[in-house]
């Protein structure tokens, strides 16, 4: 009798271990997956867009009174970089894919900073899946990304028993 609970035992502790292995597996799966395909993005269109936000700083319009001056220095430059990053360019195919990263993240950054909705910004990276040298872009929104760890997090915490 023993004997066949401690086997029941043991075979219970390998069923948590087999799930929890797979739970993080399927985590690890979604998490390497290109959430979004790579938006255009319109260089011209941009331009003029940085630039009324630009004045609107500057003029300390309406839209702007609830940015610290922290903040408001944190989006110039990150436009500043935009800029520098597009000038010349014609489209956006022109740019490395590394640079289209950056600029795409700088870009939600701002919308999301103006917006006062830093959650709902799309950030981008470049992932390795398990097994595969082939980097992966995925996008994701930071409140996606929040919620991945949480579940991640307490599948690690139920795993080690805390």
């Amino acid at each position: 009798m023993v004997a066949a609970q401690k086997s029941s035992g043991e075979l219970a502790m390998r069923l948590q271990h087999l799930f929890v292995s797979a739970v993080f597996g399927a985590v690890l799966l979604a998490g390497s997956m290109p959430a979004i395909a790579r938006p255009a993005l319109q260089l011209e269109e941009i331009r003029t867009q940085q630039a009324e936000i630009r004045k609107g700083i500057d003029s300390r319009a309406d839209r702007y009174r609830h940015m610290n001056e922290r903040k408001l220095t944190e989006l110039k430059t990150k436009q500043d970089f935009v800029l520098r990053a597009i000038d010349g360019k014609q489209t956006a195919d022109e740019l490395p894919e590394a640079t289209w990263m950056e600029v795409f993240n700088a870009l939600e950054w701002i919308e999301a900073a103006i917006n006062n909705n830093e959650g709902e910004r799309m950030i981008c990276r470049k992932l390795r899946p398990t097994g595969s040298n082939m980097p992966t872009r995925v996008c994701k929104t930071e409140e996606q990304m929040r919620i991945e760890r949480e579940f991640a997090r307490k599948k690690r915490e139920e795993h080690h028993g805390l």
